[in-house]
């Protein structure tokens, strides 16, 4: 509910608490014209259903303010910026329909290529977003999430690591450049699709924040990376980038004989590292994996891994 209040003989409009909150001189010293004006306010700042009227950029904008200090909080911001791109139009909050999230997940499914996991979870971050919505800001009557059939949770296609020679003929095959240092960076580092796309030069000196696990990952930039120079920072910064050129990687693995994607990459590095004799730990900070069993900590210099992911 709104409110008025006095100051220094001026009407003032108060509604919300917060960060949120609206306060608005109604520049009249009159309380019967204040009360008018309130009205007047009310209507413009909820609609008929009595829901706070707002864009999703606005929602958006609050909603990475909450997850910021989650150790997952990129993946989270990214999955939201990434819907309103792909939406380009800015709605009401309160006007967005289970078919919008629909659209959406087919775009994830079909044209992203998502597996059923992957855009799940990309969906679930939405989910928590409209939930935020309805609950905490009342942007919202209902979560239209919750009117869709969300993929499935477990995978479709179990990865299979894919002999790392092929690998490495993939990349010399293709003519695209950008492509063949991408899939190098995937191949040599271990990094993350989405890290490996938007590398900056800081981060190769600080390490990558892992999202799952919230754990710096140093990266390993043996000499077949460093001969690319700077062209390695930023190859691919957004998903479509990424998309286009998974599709070209697809492409080439499919003449092999390989239903893959970029993430069985890592599960090929983990695999080659193994049976090298690597240890489990060293694995697991040079990937970035997570695991219950072992207490990652960083024990080795990022040359020491450098020489390690020689082994390739």
């Amino acid at each position: 509910m709104s409110s008025l209040y006095k100051d220094k003989n001026t009407w003032y409009y108060s509604k919300g608490s917060g960060k949120s909150r609206i306060k608005k001189s109604l520049q009249t010293s009159s309380k019967k014209e204040a009360k008018r004006r309130q009205k007047i306010l009310d209507e413009h700042y909820w609609n008929a259903k009595g829901i706070v009227t707002v864009k999703l950029s606005q929602l958006i904008k609050e909603y990475k303010e909450t997850v910021k200090l989650l150790k997952d909080s990129r993946a989270n911001k990214r999955h939201v910026d990434n819907f309103f791109e792909w939406l380009k139009y800015d709605p009401n909050v309160d006007e967005l329909k289970p078919s919008v999230f629909d659209d959406y997940k087919n775009y994830l499914l079909m044209d992203l290529e998502n597996t059923s996991k992957t855009a799940r979870n990309k969906l679930m971050v939405l989910s928590a977003m409209m939930n935020y919505a309805l609950h905490t800001k009342e942007y919202t009557e209902r979560n239209p999430l919750k009117g869709i059939r969300m993929p499935s949770k477990n995978a479709t296609k179990p990865r299979r690591p894919i002999p790392v020679d092929d690998i490495k003929k993939a990349i010399a095959i293709t003519n695209n450049e950008k492509d063949k240092i991408f899939w190098s960076l995937l191949l040599y580092t271990g990094l993350r699709v989405y890290d490996a796309g938007c590398l900056t030069e800081n981060q190769v000196k600080q390490g990558v924040i892992q999202q799952k696990s919230g754990i710096p990952k140093p990266i390993p930039l043996p000499q077949k990376i460093l001969d690319y120079g700077d062209r390695i920072y930023n190859i691919y910064p957004n998903s479509n980038h990424i998309a286009r050129s998974r599709k070209r990687y697809q492409e080439i693995m499919a003449t092999f004989g390989y239903e893959t994607d970029f993430h069985a990459i890592r599960h090929s590095v983990t695999t080659k590292l193994a049976k090298e004799g690597i240890s489990e730990s060293d694995i697991k900070n040079i990937t970035g994996h997570d695991s219950k069993a072992v207490k990652t900590y960083i024990h080795m210099d990022t040359d020491d891994y450098s020489r390690i992911i020689d082994k390739i």
